[in-house]
């Protein structure tokens, strides 16, 4: 499979501030706290299928995602060009056929309508702007047997704070999701009919 690029809009940022975060979020230390392919295991990640990351970062999970989906397709989608950038030198260091960019808002993916058998949210809900164009398109883009599966880490890191029945209501009170499992920090939702 060739390594696809779908670009959607540009933002204007500074390369400086967008080269540290890249390094901060995908920085090799990261693993001694982060053992990626466990939490993607529990988010669902499995050969052989469509997977869109939302937010995807520099590529800290993509990566190991891609390992995992053999035979599948993994989108890494970022709001950001530099984030999108650094997963394609990733995808070439690597020589991953089955990671395809989007350079877009969550909001606007630009996927077919039932495409994406499961759907990452790493630590990225809180900065999406538009969460209900977001969702929507969610939950277009899943199939209706497809998993939605989100992972805070970072929200509420102060002991006590973190309130999955907040991420909860969040992502089923339009009616698009429901609550599928949760795993620790790691809640699943499915789609609704609509």
């Amino acid at each position: 499979m060739k390594n696809e690029k779908i670009k959607h809009t540009r933002i204007p940022q500074s390369r400086i501030i967008y080269k540290f975060i890249a390094w901060f979020l995908g920085n090799p230390l990261r693993h001694l706290t982060t053992n990626s392919d466990k939490v993607l295991t529990k988010m669902g990640v499995q050969e052989g299928l469509t997977i869109l990351e939302v937010g995807c970062g520099p590529g800290f999970f993509t990566i190991p995602a891609a390992r995992m989906a053999i035979g599948g397709t993994v989108y890494a989608l970022d709001v950001y060009p530099m984030m999108v950038e650094n997963v394609e030198k990733k995808v070439r260091k690597y020589k991953l056929g089955n990671v395809k960019s989007i350079n877009s808002p969550a909001s606007s993916t630009g996927l077919g309508d039932e495409s994406i058998d499961l759907i990452l949210c790493i630590d990225v809900l809180s900065d999406i702007s538009d969460i209900d164009a977001t969702l929507q398109e969610m939950h277009r883009i899943l199939k209706s047997d497809g998993i939605l599966s989100v992972y805070e880490p970072h929200t509420g890191w102060e002991p006590g704070t973190w309130k999955p029945e907040r991420s909860t209501k969040e992502l089923t009170n339009r009616g698009l999701f429901f609550p599928h499992g949760r795993d620790g920090r790691i809640l699943k939702f499915g789609k609704s009919p609509q």
